[in-house]
């Protein structure tokens, strides 16, 4: 296929609300400084919103990195109160991130034993190879690359696992989503996610 005849990539941009002040606050600039996995970051300024703090990050899917660096760089210098939600956040977000690791095993395996060949992407895939760690990257799902061809039977090899369509779909307007390019979003109702 012609580079050039290719569609653009997708862009997303998140904005934060308009204030009177257009310059960032003490927050969103500690945001920043540690989001990445290499922050250089320096120690919080005193009279930091944690709350809001937390809360942007959560926001934007970069709390486990900001609990990371702010934990592990500025432990010390943190409020009691910031530390002990850092850890617990932290906590449960690894917690998650093993747990969605686990089932991601268990659909390709079950996938597998089906004949179906998926790629995993997203999700715990891209937190190993972008940060070495499944705890440093936020996702709530699982996301897989499966040829069009075995979508039909995907969906009746995870249904073994009581995985559901989230549509309710007769079988020809399904069909003529996936001729279309569309995927198929499955759910758990068992699940603990």
């Amino acid at each position: 296929m012609d580079p050039r005849r290719q569609p653009a990539p997708g862009l997303c941009l998140a904005m934060t609300p308009r204030t009177q002040d257009p310059s960032p606050d003490m927050e969103t600039r500690l945001l920043w400084q540690c989001s990445g996995p290499t922050a250089s970051l320096q120690p919080p300024p005193a009279g930091v919103d944690w709350a809001r703090l937390l809360q942007q990050a959560h926001d934007h899917g970069v709390l486990p990195l900001v609990a990371a660096n702010l934990l592990g760089r500025h432990r010390a210098s943190l409020p009691p109160a910031a530390v002990a939600d850092l850890e617990q956040r932290q906590a449960a977000g690894a917690a998650r991130s093993e747990f969605l690791a686990r089932e991601m095993l268990r659909i390709l395996i079950a996938l597998q034993e089906g004949g179906i060949q998926a790629l995993p992407f997203k999700g715990p895939a891209l937190a190993v190879q972008a940060h070495g760690n499944l705890a440093l990257r936020q996702y709530d799902d699982l996301d897989f690359l499966v040829h069009r061809r075995d979508i039909e039977r995907a969906i009746a090899a995870l249904a073994k696992r009581h995985y559901i369509p989230v549509l309710s779909l007769s079988a020809e307007e399904r069909r003529e989503l996936i001729r279309l390019g569309w995927g198929c979003s499955l759910q758990a109702p068992d699940s603990a996610y």
